[in-house]
């Protein structure tokens, strides 16, 4: 009775509720990210063996297949070596499974509904295939937007305020939104050589 009530008087906000596509594509991305993430997580790992026995590791990629002949070292137990080769293999598998979501993201950003918005993204500093296929995959459908400002603080990029009585002290970025989004728009800042916060490419 009482939703009845409030939708009589016109109260209940309306929800936007992501249409197919829109979650596909999310889909996509969160399956990238925990990709992603789990290969950080092996990478540390091979760190964490490697900085236990202070042992040196070759300039540039240390975890590529070339640079493997620290992990033979007599320093190592039979356990560590055989984990570390466990590791090499897991490493190699996320890796390649990202990049195969990688392609099929990049195929999607040049076809419909895509490929307008993300031309004219491609055209920002710092903006990729990742990071503008996470800004659209987040936004949806960009409409639903009163103004910039909304969309701003859906992203949680917009400093907070602070109130005391007839004061008002500005705050850092709320952080409130869409972790994706905001992930996004930081690391262009960063790749576009810019001074907003920073954010790491996935």
């Amino acid at each position: 009775m009482i939703l009845a009530r409030l939708l009589a008087a016109n109260m209940v906000p309306v929800i936007w509720v992501p249409p197919a596509h829109v979650r596909n594509l999310r889909y996509q991305l969160s399956q990238r990210r925990q990709l992603v993430g789990m290969h950080t997580q092996t990478v540390n790992r091979m760190h964490s063996v490697a900085h236990r026995h202070h042992l040196s590791h070759p300039r540039g990629k240390r975890f590529n297949q070339k640079n493997t002949q620290w992990q033979q070292d007599d320093v190592l137990s039979d356990s560590e070596k055989f984990q570390l080769e466990l590791d090499m293999n897991t490493k190699k598998h996320l890796y390649e499974q990202a990049e195969r979501i990688t392609t099929r993201l990049a195929r999607m950003s040049h076809q419909k509904p895509w490929a307008e918005s993300m031309m004219y993204l491609m055209q920002l500093p710092g903006f990729g295939v990742i990071t503008g296929m996470t800004v659209l995959g987040a936004i949806g459908e960009i409409t639903r937007f009163e103004s910039p400002r909304h969309l701003a603080s859906y992203s949680g990029l917009i400093p907070g305020l602070e109130q005391s009585g007839e004061k008002l002290r500005g705050k850092k970025i709320t952080k409130e939104g869409r972790k994706d989004l905001r992930w996004a728009i930081q690391s262009s800042w960063t790749n576009g050589g810019g001074s907003s916060p920073a954010g790491r490419e996935v």
